[in-house]
């Protein structure tokens, strides 16, 4: 892959993000909140892979929520740093939890799974230089954080 480094903004990468899932089937039958207000701000990334990484997260938000439950999509600065946090009500036990990262492992069924949340942290650490964690809790549910420098 040929990276295309290039100035984006918080708002370019929402409105990706929003194109990206209006006909996305993990979508259908689902409510996805995206922010309406956002900090602006911009950073020089590849915002082919952001949206790699932020739809992945998004994706696996909507494939563990029943229908018309929500997902929340939000944007925080961090000084300087764009924090993207995707959050749904589902709890992951820590016996997945562990192993959340780990090329090939998925709690679904069906090929071609596993390569998401691996991806995710290829994609968001190694090659654009963030950083991809999650927390969860049975309270408040998951949340993957996605820290763009």
């Amino acid at each position: 892959y040929q990276t295309l480094w290039q100035q984006v903004s918080s708002k370019q990468i929402l409105e990706e993000l929003i194109t990206f899932f209006q006909s996305h089937t993990a979508a259908r039958d689902r409510i996805i909140h995206f922010p309406e207000d956002l900090p602006l701000m911009t950073t020089r990334t590849d915002i082919t892979l952001v949206r790699r990484v932020l739809s992945n997260m998004v994706i696996n938000a909507l494939e563990a929520t029943e229908p018309q439950e929500p997902v929340r999509v939000t944007m925080e600065s961090g000084g300087d740093k764009m924090i993207w946090c995707v959050w749904n009500r589902q709890f992951i036990p820590d016996s997945l939890a562990r192993r959340i990262f780990q090329r090939n492992y998925s709690t679904k069924t069906g090929d071609g799974r596993g390569l998401g949340t691996f991806s995710m942290k290829l994609f968001g650490e190694k090659i654009l230089g963030g950083q991809v964690t999650f927390t969860t809790d049975e309270d408040s549910g998951t949340t993957f954080r996605f820290t763009l420098p």
